[in-house]
């Protein structure tokens, strides 16, 4: 069988509409929209493939994402985003480096739309969200610009009636007298030096020293009066706990030694605390360090749990007291394997640890400065504060009510509390819920959700391969948060011109509008949206612009308040609208909304409400700006043409299953939570993971646009850009799997790998240094050799480690398969395809098809 055969389409196929109904789309909307590139027809001779013709639509001529060869086949300079209005904003995974110009940088603020239309009735007509995407701690990577810091005196100059920071955009005219004319509400300020806030700068018209009149994004060092009067010190509590089920697992040992091998790597660990407390189903246990001697503190009260301990006499700076940490270390383990060396192992046994009471209590540790939490267990909580009982008889107990049945449903308001009472004292609560389908996750997730932690479910069975797949996600996930700056006491503020409102803002929190809403703390892969609306007609002419400001304390105990400015074009033309739409926050939106309607709404209303909004804006640009086309193209705008493969990707994920076993439900939850907090990036890797072949890697690979070119330095790093080459994308369908090759696979969570029997023997060989299939199975191997010098191992290596960088720096894990043909039946691997069918939920060409016979029945209206 020849391979890399890239002949791209079917001639036939190509001039026929009905095989190909994106055919004849007039790409001149702008000059900035993309131009769509077919994925390469990958050749394969597996039994499994569904002959192109069998399909309603010729797979190989349809819209899916490939930003990454706009990156490798670009002959010109390094793709730079200028973040001028109304500018074309990339897409979230490809590859782009940010000039700041008018408007922040998208990594930061992440709109729906870059030219708005100019009256709500248009937007309604669109049938798409008007949203505003936030990343305010994103990591800027080092070709972006950075924020610049200004400092500043007493105050910051703001608008007098509006109380917008001023920034780029304000007007400041020297005619009779100094004014700042404010962009926001247009209110004519006096500049004087009687007004706070006013440097010299703004009555010389001086912009060049002063970044806040050149740059959209700010960091101020905050007055005096903005900072909380105890500065802020990181502090950190591991709660870990150590009942029988969890001792068998050896869940304390692989956390604490996670924890221990990550505290010289802790962001500014010279001037961080630390403490341990260790819980099973009777009493929680503090560590602490007195006169040199490890000592242990019990807490006993359930009900009302509490700290027995101060702040000071708990918690251990990290910088001076290395060697104790390693002794309190040592003592932690020894504790843990006395206390549990007489235990019975018995598989059917069912404990509940008091997980409740080890919140409460150390939230209480850290009442006195703030920091963060982080939760271990592996056992529901079945007595002690906040506890709960089993879902199943909560909700025979309160058949009648509808809301107390619905699983997502919290079974009790104690943890609402107890976020509200972290937020006040800058206090953010993670938990790490390993392999229980018992714990309560809708009641105790609402602890994490409004402090703005993390909830990270690991969702295994009881095989080792499994399971060590999963403690290696744990320890990556441990290194995460501890290892990267963190962001306490953070409160958010948004400003917009008048003929703007915001009526929701969507999170994994429960905020409701107001003049501002806080969290606990954020990292920096922290995301929620603003919902916005148009309440006045705008002139074409006009901009509208909002303002973003987020005061926060930062690892270093210094308190900013960051400003971001953003500004849109008005129109009245659909050509404009579409052309400038952004596809991956539209997604991002609507899965926000959707997953806010599982509490109130069943599986079916939630899935035409998504289809309804994919229909109800392709037939409404087809009104308006193709009405001279026949109505068998469904024709779509470039600026949102992938839309209906990730609608039918998310419909995939298992979220609107109507199985409500409660090991689903609390799958469902963590989910839902990742996607809700989650960076737009991250959602569209999860939604659509990339696949690329890797086993021909050293002999190149065919350009997308030409097969007599190949793409050759897979795996080595492209000095142009500065990054490792990747393989070209190919589309998640079985269709493109071969059983002699090999493929890796990103989702964004993990890294797979997959090897198929009948691959050459070599391939083995360089990797594993084994002859065979057989052998290579029988090794157990979860991750590639780093001291491998093969050539293939270490370009595999660098793909990796590319990846891993793009995904902001997020050390996914690999996990391996070796399979034979029956293989290509592998649950994870048919979950990943996400083209093909998943359960009831059809391919993509299907999708398609049926999406354009809906139109043309609502078309039948006109």
């Amino acid at each position: 069988m020849k391979k890399n055969d890239n002949k791209l389409f079917n001639d036939n196929n190509q001039k026929n509409t009905i095989n190909n109904p994106f055919s004849g789309y007039d790409n001149n909307i702008n000059n900035q929209t993309r131009e769509q590139k077919p994925t390469p027809k990958h050749n394969t001779s597996q039994k499994y493939k569904t002959p192109n013709n069998k399909y309603n639509i010729n797979p190989l001529d349809i819209p899916r994402p490939n930003q990454e060869n706009e990156i490798y086949l670009n002959k010109d300079k390094i793709p730079l985003y200028e973040t001028n209005i109304g500018a074309f904003i990339p897409y979230s995974n490809s590859f782009f480096s940010v000039k700041e110009t008018q408007n922040s940088s998208c990594r930061f603020i992440f709109p729906t739309y870059n030219t708005i239309p100019n009256s709500q009735s248009f937007l309604d007509e669109t049938g798409l969200p008007f949203t505003i995407c936030v990343q305010p701690f994103y990591q800027i990577p080092a070709y972006d610009s950075e924020i610049p810091k200004v400092e500043v005196g007493d105050s910051i100059f703001r608008c007098e009636k509006c109380k917008s920071y001023i920034n780029n955009k304000y007007n400041i005219t020297y005619s009779n007298k100094p004014i700042a004319i404010c962009n926001i509400c247009h209110y004519e300020n006096d500049l004087n030096m009687n007004t706070c806030g006013v440097k010299n700068e703004y009555l010389n018209n001086d912009n060049t020293s002063c970044p806040e009149l050149i740059n959209p994004t700010i960091d101020f060092i905050a007055p005096e009066k903005f900072r909380n009067k105890k500065i802020f010190i990181p502090h950190y509590l591991f709660m870990i706990d150590i009942s029988e089920s969890s001792y068998q697992l050896g869940l304390p040992s692989y956390i604490i030694n996670s924890i221990q091998i990550t505290l010289d790597s802790i962001h500014n660990s010279e001037n961080s605390y630390i403490a341990f407390a260790l819980y099973d189903i009777k009493n929680i246990y503090y560590f602490y360090i007195e006169k040199d001697d490890i000592r242990i503190s019990i807490m006993g009260d359930m009900k009302d749990p509490f700290c027995p301990l101060s702040l000071k006499k708990l918690y251990i700076k990290i910088g001076e007291n290395k060697e104790k940490i390693n002794i309190l270390i040592e003592k932690l383990n020894y504790f843990i394997e006395q206390k549990n060396k007489n235990i019975i192992s018995n598989n059917n046994k069912q404990i509940s640890t008091i997980t409740g009471a080890a919140i409460k209590s150390g939230v209480d540790s850290l009442i006195e400065n703030g920091g963060r939490v982080m939760i271990f267990t592996c056992n529901p909580c079945f007595h002690g504060f906040g506890c709960t009982i089993h879902r199943e008889s909560y909700i025979k107990l309160n058949e009648k009510d509808s809301h107390k049945t619905n699983p997502f449903f919290p079974q009790h308001n104690e943890f609402v509390s107890i976020g509200e009472k972290a937020v006040k004292y800058r206090i953010v609560i993670d938990q790490f819920i390993f392999r229980t389908e018992l714990y309560d996750i809708s009641t105790f997730s609402l602890a994490s959700n409004i402090s703005g932690g993390e909830i990270n479910f690991y969702n295994c069975n009881k095989d080792s391969g499994t399971v060590n797949s999963m403690f290696e996600k744990l320890h990556y996930d441990i290194t995460r948060i501890l290892t990267r700056p963190n962001y306490y006491n953070c409160k958010f503020m948004l400003r917009y011109s008048k003929g703007l409102d915001c009526y929701e803002i969507l999170g994994p929190f429960n905020k409701k509008l107001g003049e501002a809403f806080e969290l606990g703390g954020c990292d920096p892969d922290y995301c929620y949206c603003y919902n916005l609306r148009l309440n006045k007609i705008f002139k074409n002419t006009e901009n509208a612009h909002i303002q973003l400001a987020v005061l926060f304390d930062d690892n270093y105990s210094n308190t900013y308040i960051r400003i971001f400015n953003y500004s849109f074009n008005i129109s009245n033309q659909i050509s404009q609208i579409y052309g400038f739409i952004n596809i991956d926050s539209i997604m991002k939106s609507l899965i926000y909304k959707s997953i806010t309607l599982i509490y109130n709404a069943d599986n079916q209303s939630i899935i035409n409400y998504l289809e309804d909004k994919v229909i109800n804006s392709y037939k409404y640009y087809r009104v308006k700006e193709k009405k001279e086309s026949s109505l068998d193209q469904l024709i779509i705008p470039l600026s949102i043409q992938y839309l209906p493969l990730y609608i039918n990707s998310y419909f995939k994920l298992n979220i609107f299953s109507d199985n409500m076993k409660p090991e689903l439900i609390n799958y469902i939850i963590s989910i839902t939570n990742k996607l809700m907090r989650e960076p737009v990036s991250s959602t569209i890797k999860y939604l659509y993971p990339k696949l690329y072949r890797i086993d021909d890697i050293e002999k190149g690979q065919y350009d997308l646009n030409n097969d007599e070119i190949k793409i050759y330095d897979i795996g080595f790093i492209n000095e142009k850009y500065n990054i490792i080459q990747k393989p070209l994308l190919l589309r998640l369908s079985k269709d493109v799997i071969d059983f002699d090759c090999a493929y890796l696979i990103d989702d964004g969570i993990f890294i797979y790998i997959y090897i198929f029997n009948e691959i050459d023997t070599n391939f083995y060989s360089d990797l594993f240094n084994v002859d065979s299939f057989k052998e290579a199975k029988n090794l157990g191997i979860n991750s590639l050799d780093q001291e491998n010098l093969c050539e293939l191992n270490k370009r595999i290596l660098n793909i990796i480690s590319q990846i891993r960088e793009e995904n902001n720096k997020y050390i996914q894990p690999i996990r391996l398969f070796l399979l034979d043909e029956n293989g290509i039946n592998e649950p994870i691997l048919n979950d990943l395809l996400k083209e093909d069918k998943i359960g009831k939920v059809c391919n993509y060409p299907e999708y398609l098809c049926t999406l354009h016979q809906k139109i043309q029945e609502r078309m039948k209206e006109y």
